[in-house]
């Protein structure tokens, strides 16, 4: 992926995660749009480049909108090496795989926050078990529908064969 594609993809998450907000009301707390990047970005890249991004989008999100900076900063890159291994080990071709792994990465990632939290004695409120299973449903879905889109776009940069050459 090229450097330029990932400079638009940072920008342009902050702004696609305030309007989901705006058309999904309260629901929109269950999509995670940082987190399907890094997740997707360390399908595509090697694992210390996936880390490194991880790291700045964690920072990124924690300046615009989390109580103290630093949480998803350090969860995020935990999250593109759990990724990039589980993604390198085992078939994702198929849809429910994906599915399985983005829910567990999900609650994995909020748990690690949580107890981050806890441990350095941060007042965060920390959601309940039920709402770590809507953010993995939320967040797996969204990850299906934006991974296999790509499918559906048809590729310019593929050169047709000449049927006539000899």
């Amino acid at each position: 992926m090229k450097f330029y594609k990932i400079i638009f993809l940072f920008i342009i998450i902050p702004p696609a995660q305030v309007l989901l907000k705006h058309i999904l009301g309260n629901e929109a707390v269950y999509y995670d749009l940082y987190m399907i990047l890094i997740i997707y970005l360390s399908i595509i890249m090697n694992m210390v480049v996936s880390m490194y991004l991880a790291s700045l989008a964690g920072v990124i999100k924690d300046l615009l909108s989390a109580p103290v900076v630093g949480l998803n900063g350090f969860s995020f890159p935990l999250l593109a090496l759990a990724s990039n291994f589980i993604f390198s080990k085992f078939s994702v071709k198929k849809i429910y795989s994906q599915f399985a792994i983005v829910f567990f990465l999900t609650i994995i990632n909020n748990l690690i926050v949580s107890l981050i939290a806890l441990i350095f004695g941060i007042n965060i409120i920390h959601p309940a078990f039920p709402e770590h299973l809507y953010m993995g449903l939320a967040n797996g879905l969204l990850f299906i529908l934006i991974y296999n889109l790509k499918k559906l776009i048809p590729d310019k940069s593929v050169k047709k064969k000449n049927r006539y050459a000899v």
